[in-house]
């Protein structure tokens, strides 16, 4: 073990590359700047705040549990850091997520499903893979497996160039989601939080490490050349849960958010399923399908949340339809967002058109808007159990020329 205590540092070339990596995301957690040497005293300020709040503050080529040779920071978010690291026993590089000391209570259950799906993995399972959990100096530190940008990275890119990310791809990006999810469900779980955020472009087209190195340009040619050389993997299954031990009422981002969640109804795997529709939808359009906070700059609190799900009600019965009444009654919440006559308390002051009108609205070609139109409108059935599985959507002729 002394032996691999003083390997050899990263040589100088490697250690360039690794000081600029670029604003990634690691199961979730953004990298907010590029850290290169021009800010690397920001970059140490910050981890000096880090460090004050509980976090594990680590130097470069430090071992950790006696196998990984930590590298840089690639990740910050507000229970965690990630840092990439060199597993001297896998001989590959890994991302470890490393708990605030104070967030210890987090771990059990993180744990177990990480190390449940892991279990069940087999070769091309597209979920970012869980190797193994250890405990550091009063920190629990779980090891992933290294991937690259997430899909909102894409996203941005696209956008800044004032195009949509291309048809082919964004239906790769659902059918590896897809593949994802059905694995995931088929084994009892709810992502719960399915967004671009959350979905990670692979490594394997990529020099080592994933992107360092790498132009963006040179990424996203690749990607849109031939989309089937880049898998996509679900990741952060840290807000994940079993379909018969849910977290609480409230799971998805706001924009993701299905009716059912809304309501306060029980939810299953069917609410990843409309939170998938509202991410397509979003990579087609570049615009999110339902967003009751555009309309006011009002900031979303526990408070006003009954005001922001009562408009968002209202757009979804704009674009989908009335929600039965009935239905809607057995919601915890259906007090707070309708009122006696069964309308609801706030509405959208905006009318808005059907999926295919709002894709034509968007400049999407007649044809593929009507093909896409007929694989979204099923995912998003107002009542859940009317929604399609992931096995039975990875059959849609939409996605039948995907790999």
């Amino acid at each position: 073990m002394a032996e691999l205590m003083s390997s050899d540092s990263i040589d100088e070339e490697e250690e360039e590359e690794t000081n600029e990596i670029g604003p990634l995301r690691c199961f979730g957690h953004e990298i907010n700047h590029r850290y290169s040497g021009e800010n690397m005293e920001e970059l140490d300020e910050i981890l000096q705040t880090d460090q004050e709040e509980g976090h594990y503050i680590i130097n470069k080529d430090f071992i950790l549990d006696h196998r990984y040779q930590v590298k840089t920071l690639i990740g910050r978010g507000t229970f965690c850091l990630v840092w990439l690291a060199f597993d001297h026993v896998l001989q590959q590089n890994v991302a470890i997520k490393i708990l605030k000391q104070s967030e210890e209570e987090m771990f059990q259950d993180e744990y177990i499903l990480n190390r449940y799906l892991s279990d069940a993995m087999t070769p091309g399972v597209k979920v970012v893979k869980f190797y193994r959990m250890f405990y550091h100096m009063q920190h629990f530190c779980f090891v992933f497996e290294l991937v690259a940008q997430n899909i909102l990275t894409y996203l941005n890119y696209f956008d800044a160039a004032f195009v949509g990310i291309p048809l082919r791809v964004i239906k790769k990006i659902a059918k590896d989601t897809l593949l994802g999810l059905d694995f995931m469900h088929k084994l009892g779980v709810i992502h719960t939080d399915l967004k671009p955020e959350n979905v990670m472009a692979s490594r394997t087209l990529f020099p080592y490490p994933p992107f360092i190195g790498s132009e963006d340009s040179d990424v996203f040619n690749a990607l849109e050349d031939d989309p089937n050389t880049i898998d996509f993997k679900l990741g952060d299954i840290g807000n994940s849960c079993f379909v018969n031990m849910p977290l609480n009422d409230l799971i998805q981002t706001r924009q993701y958010r299905s009716p059912e969640v809304l309501l306060g109804l029980p939810y299953d795997t069917s609410a990843d399923i409309w939170s998938l529709a509202c991410m397509i939808f979003e990579l087609t359009t570049r615009h999110h399908l339902f967003d009751p906070s555009y309309e006011d700059n009002e900031d979303e609190t526990s408070e006003n949340r009954h005001v922001f799900d009562s408009i968002h009600l209202s757009m979804i019965e704009s674009v989908l339809g009335r929600i039965p009444e009935d239905w809607a009654r057995e919601g915890m919440h259906y007090e707070t967002l309708y009122r006696e006559n069964g309308q609801l308390c706030y509405t959208n002051q905006e009318s808005m058109p059907s999926i295919f009108d709002l894709l034509m609205k968007y400049d999407i070609p007649f044809n593929e808007a009507a093909e896409l139109t007929k694989f979204l409108e099923p995912m998003l059935a107002i009542i859940p159990s009317q929604r399609p599985s992931a096995e039975e959507l990875l059959q849609a002729p939409w996605l039948h020329q995907i790999k």
